[in-house]
């Protein structure tokens, strides 16, 4: 995705929990103090307040803390009941048995609107097999299965919303070829990743027990992770930096397009970091993710003799040799564990569904 793809600042989401006189109870969320619907849990579903070119990214917003929110609230009650139950004095001498267990709520699909070297000198260090660790118990309703997901169609909805803020602005942007902060940044990155989609995509396809993910939203900010690949060689959390017709230079700690520094290594760490935090959380896997940069559309990568080794950048090119001298880190049992855990939306919520 290009410099300029990530808006600034980031939004702050806040939620209220409303329940009186035995009412079902409610998920309201804000976003920058402004409410923007809640979170039906007698329904299951979103109602967005008012209506406006933002109802399709509210609603997604308010499906995905308020489903995550319902599966903690109820696993609370449930837990609640048994206590108090098992709590309780037995009568007439009566043993006191468990209560059923209360049913999770049915999961339900959100609705949706409308040639340098050979061999790149990074590589993550090589490890040894080991078996799939026993996976922890996942909730009845893990939400949206992110297999669906198409390469880059997070960030083009994005895209096409930022357009409607201002069509006529943005219509002129386009042809001009204004590439700031706005509809073209977005544009370009929609582009980046269905091109690095459809490379990654071919390159596995004759690559036996590999999968990839597109697009997966990790939190209630929108934040998401371009590509997620899983198989024998590891779990590679993947960047797209699309940089047309640019020079691109990894240097001993920044990344330089056209010559100014922006922190692509560093953020690329932070991603891979919070991915192989979800994905402990959910299978208990002993594997960390490796950061993976891949630069669309530059003139030119260069490199410092120097730069760093624990991020992966590469061009398109590279995508084949690079996977070819992947050493098998994991077995197949475990590449399984790992895909069906982070197939699922209920994996990356924060805890109990809320925003920090």
């Amino acid at each position: 995705m290009s410099e300029d793809s990530r808006p600034e600042p980031t939004p702050r989401v806040t939620t209220t929990v409303w329940s009186r006189y035995g009412r079902p109870a409610r998920l309201y969320l804000k976003v920058d103090g402004v409410q923007i619907g809640y979170w039906d849990s007698a329904r299951q579903q979103a109602v967005v307040a008012g209506d406006s070119s933002d109802t399709g990214t509210h609603r997604r917003l308010i499906e995905t803390v308020g489903s995550g929110w319902q599966v903690k609230h109820e696993a609370e009650r449930a837990a609640k009941d048994r206590a108090q139950q098992l709590a309780a004095p037995a009568s007439h001498g009566t043993a006191v048995s468990a209560p059923a267990q209360r049913r999770a709520p049915e999961a339900r699909p959100p609705e949706m609107p409308s040639a340098p070297e050979a061999r790149p000198a990074s590589q993550p260090a090589r490890q040894t097999a080991v078996p799939a660790q026993p996976e922890p118990p996942q909730p009845a309703d893990r939400g949206r299965d992110m297999s669906s997901i198409k390469a880059g169609e997070t960030v083009g909805e994005v895209a096409r919303a930022t357009f409607r803020e201002a069509p006529l602005r943005n219509a002129v942007r386009r042809l001009l070829r204004n590439r700031d902060r706005g509809d073209w940044s977005w544009s370009q990155g929609e582009r980046g990743e269905k091109t690095v989609g459809r490379l990654l995509e071919r390159a596995i396809e004759a690559r036996r027990g590999w999968f990839v993910l597109h697009g997966i939203t990790r939190d209630a900010r929108g934040t998401d992770i371009d590509h997620l690949l899983i198989g024998p060689g590891g779990v590679f959390s993947i960047n797209t930096k699309h940089h047309e017709g640019k020079k691109v230079h990894v240097g001993r700690s920044k990344v330089f397009v056209s010559g100014v520094s922006v922190d692509y290594l560093k953020s690329a760490r932070t991603e891979a970091a919070a991915v192989t935090t979800a994905l402990r959380r959910a299978c208990r896997t002993p594997h960390a993710a490796t950061p993976v940069i891949i630069v669309v559309g530059a003139q030119r990568v260069g490199r410092d003799a120097g730069a760093p080794t624990d991020v992966v950048v590469l061009e398109p090119d590279h995508v084949r040799a690079w996977l070819d001298g992947l050493d098998d880190t994991l077995g197949p049992g475990e590449v399984e564990q790992l895909y069906n855990a982070a197939r699922w939306e209920s994996t990356w919520l924060p805890p109990g569904g809320r925003s920090s």
